[in-house]
Parts: structure tokens; C-alpha cells; sequence
């Protein structure tokens, strides 16, 4: 085929992920595509809109839902919604669009490899293309609470097969979508399970790589080769990040469910270069749209003071203060901020001084001396905490000039490792 179709349905809480799959998407792309953006909220459509992102058509949603749809709003909510309109926008490409399929893609899904040989299915016959949540053993129950597919990930030819099943899809969300179970249903998702006995040539998907999530991600030997994740020795195509949440450009958690348990490796190949992606993707946005940006872009806000005392505590296990104390490097906003934040954990670091090369005479937060580094006369400290959540690399390079054999202690890896605690917990 010459080129591929995608499609989704977001809101601006999703709108820096999408931008961010997108962009990834544009760079593993072997042949061109096309991306048909249902735009939920006048924020999401003016920050596309502005972005100007190529082959990519944007619906804005008041201009495209029906009295139908609007009465489903009525006692809906917003992700009830989201999942509603779904089916009917597909529906409405399928019928208008000069495409030989539709893929429907979740925002938070996030390539790492080209997606195009992921569709050979269709050019064998398949008319619907289904994407299993591929449970470990573990968590195989889940398939009769959330359905043995997922639907952030299908696939509909244009063809009496696929516009019959995705018409089918749409009548049934329209009677009844809502985030519970109820005789058999969940959401736009458990209807999936019909497709099969009422239409021909439905068939699951042979690529395994694909549309893996937090809930399958234990299913694989999760492996790093030639810079790539890989899944049984198979590089990982594209991720699903259920649950993430992204607070800022350096702090998330993973995933919120508890069940899902991720080591050390899938969230360092993983879960880091998607954190790096979106924020690489707000950065750019500031450039484009600053006046459309807000707090209300980052779907799971916590307050940074909570991330920060989070943080502190855990430097209490790795640098406990009765062996030794810290420095801080930099006197920012960021260590003023640190440091009034801190101030309420109990038995947290010991701060030794704060250094900082634009240091002036007498300088001093919060009762702390702020010291050029040609002036302190004795280390008294075992670590160095680098005071900052954006230039991190430019700090520690500078650290490690000044200071042999010191501990250096970043606020993004430290974020890292506590993401598995952190998760299933409610940041307090």
C-alpha cells in the first residue's frame, strides 16, 4: 500500500502525547501518512492547528458530532466520551476518506520502530484487525474485567466487512458506553469480543510488538539491542503508556495500577525516552504557541512541591544523614523552591552549603551559605544534589570538574528509580 491512514480522538490533556507520537512516528516512517485528528476541546484543535503538523486533518468537534452523540454527552464523562465518539468518527472516515484502512491509534501510544509492516494482515484479507492485551499469566483474570483485546489499537478496510462492523461499533456505544461493567460491557471495549461471530474476517494480529501496554509487558523477555527495546529478541514497534502520567519535563509515574509491576530496564528503554519526548515536545510547543500552554496540557498535575519532598525522602535511604551531608549545586529558583519545600520532612539530608559560580559575598537561602567553589575551605559534604530539573547535564559536567570522588545525585534519576514506588500511591 502506499500509504497509511491513522486516526484518534484527543483531548489537550493528551495533546503534548499525540504531538510527541506523532513527531516519532514522522521519524521511523518509511512511506507517507496520513493522520485524522478528532479534536475533543477548542485548546487541542488550536495547538494543532498552530503546530501545523504535515498530512495531518483535524475535526474539531462541535462542527462534526450529531444530535445523537450530543445527547451522549449529556451523562457521560469526558474519557466516556472520548470513547463514544470513537467508533462514529472511524465510521465517517471509512465512508468519506479514498483509503484502503483506518488504523485507530490511542495518544498515548508511542512508536519505536516503523509501523508499516504491521499491516501486511490487510493486504492478506483481513477486514478488521484486532489488538490482544497479550496478559502474563499472572494477570489473566483481567481479560474478564477488561476484555481479551484492547481498544486504543484497531484496524477497519474500507470494505462491506470493516464500514459493516464499524457501523455496528457505533450503534452499540451510542446505546451504551460508560466506564463500568455492565452485562458483559466495558466501556467501547468488550464489544470487540462480538466482531468475530457477526463479521467475516476478523482476525488478531500476528505482530506481537505492537500496542503493548504496563498490563502485557511482563508476557516478553524484555531485552536492549542495537539501541532498541526488544521483546523476545523482537524490537519493540510501538508502547502503550496506559496510566502515565506526566507531571512535568522531567517528573512522571508510570503507571498507576499497582498490579503492573516494571523493572529497572523497561522503565530506563522504555518509560525515560517517552518522559524525554513529551517534554521535548512542550519545549517545542513554547516556541510555536506559549500563549496556549498551561498546567491543564499535563494530565496527572501534582503539585512540585510533593514531588519534591518525594524525592528528598529518598535521599534520606541512599545518603543517610548520620554518615554524611549534601551539597547543593546551584542557587536558582529551583534550590529556593527545594528548600522551602523540604523544609517538612522529618530526618531528610543535612544541606552542608549551597555552591554556585555566580556566588556573591554573604549570599545565603533559607540560613544556607551560597559559596563560589574556589572559596569553600573544606569538603565536608559526601554527595552533591544538582539543583535543577533543566540543565542537569550542564550542572553535572561542572560538578565533576570541581569534585573528585563525590556522589552526584540528579533529581531525574532519582525520580526514576522511585517511579515503581510511587506507583499505585497517592502523592500526598
Amino acid at each position: 500500500m502506499d500509504k497509511l491512514y491513522f486516526a484518534t480522538v484527543s483531548s489537550k490533556f493528551y495533546v503534548l502525547k499525540l504531538i510527541a507520537q506523532y513527531f516519532e512516528m514522522k521519524k521511523y516512517s518509511t512511506q507517507p501518512f496520513e493522520y485524522h485528528i478528532l479534536c475533543m476541546d477548542e485548546t487541542t484543535y488550536n495547538i494543532l492547528d498552530k503546530t501545523n503538523l504535515n498530512n495531518v486533518y483535524l475535526t474539531y468537534l462541535p462542527d462534526w458530532e450529531d444530535e445523537a452523540l450530543i445527547k451522549c454527552s449529556e451523562d457521560r464523562t469526558l474519557t466516556e466520551y472520548c470513547w463514544t465518539v470513537k467508533p462514529p468518527f472511524l465510521l465517517h472516515l471509512l465512508k468519506t476518506l479514498d483509503a484502503p484502512f483506518i488504523t485507530f491509534l490511542d495518544a498515548d501510544l508511542f512508536p519505536y520502530g516503523c509501523l508499516s509492516p504491521i499491516f501486511n494482515q490487510i493486504n492478506n484479507g483481513a477486514s478488521i484487525i484486532l489488538y490482544p492485551h497479550n496478559f502474563p499469566q499472572e494477570l489473566n483474570h483481567m481479560s474478564d474485567n477488561c476484555g481479551y483485546y484492547n481498544a486504543g489499537m484497531i484496524t477497519f478496510a474500507n470494505n462491506s466487512d470493516g464500514i459493516n462492523c464499524c457501523k455496528w461499533w457505533t450503534d452499540r456505544v451510542i446505546e451504551w458506553c460508560y466506564h463500568r461493567h455492565e452485562d458483559g460491557k466495558l466501556a467501547d471495549q468488550k464489544y470487540l469480543l462480538d466482531f468475530s461471530s457477526l463479521f467475516d474476517n476478523v482476525e488478531e494480529t500476528t505482530t506481537r510488538e505492537i500496542n503493548v501496554g504496563p498490563w502485557g509487558i511482563n508476557s516478553f523477555e524484555v531485552g536492549f539491542e542495537n539501541n532498541r527495546p526488544t521483546l523476545n529478541s523482537n524490537p519493540l514497534l510501538l508502547y502503550h503508556f496506559h496510566q502515565f502520567k506526566f507531571y512535568n519535563s522531567y517528573s512522571y509515574v508510570p503507571a498507576i495500577a499497582s498490579t503492573y509491576k516494571l523493572n529497572d530496564l523497561i522503565l530506563d528503554k522504555i518509560y525515560q525516552p517517552y518522559c524525554e519526548a513529551i517534554a521535548s515536545t512542550h519545549k517545542k510547543l513554547l516556541g510555536i504557541c506559549p500563549e496556549l500552554l498551561d498546567d491543564s496540557l499535563f494530565d496527572g498535575i501534582v503539585p512540585e512541591s510533593v514531588i519534591l519532598k518525594h524525592i528528598w525522602q529518598h535521599l534520606t535511604e541512599v545518603a543517610p544523614p548520620a554518615k554524611s551531608s549534601i551539597a547543593l549545586f546551584g542557587a536558582g529558583k529551583f534550590t529556593r523552591r527545594l528548600i522551602s519545600f523540604i523544609a517538612e520532612v522529618e530526618n531528610g539530608p543535612v544541606i552542608d552549603c549551597i555552591i554556585d559560580d555566580n556566588a556573591t559575598p554573604g549570599q545565603t537561602i533559607a540560613g544556607h551559605a551560597v559559596i563560589k567553589p574556589a572559596d569553600l575551605k573544606n569538603q565536608n559534604f559526601e554527595g552533591v544534589f544538582l539543583a535543577t530539573d533543566s540543565l542537569e547535564d550542564l550542572f553535572e559536567k561542572r560538578v565533576k570538574e570541581l569534585f573528585n570522588n563525590v556522589k552526584v545525585y540528579k533529581y531525574s534519576q532519582i525520580l526514576l528509580d522511585i517511579s515503581n514506588s510511587l506507583s499505585g500511591k497517592i502523592l500526598q
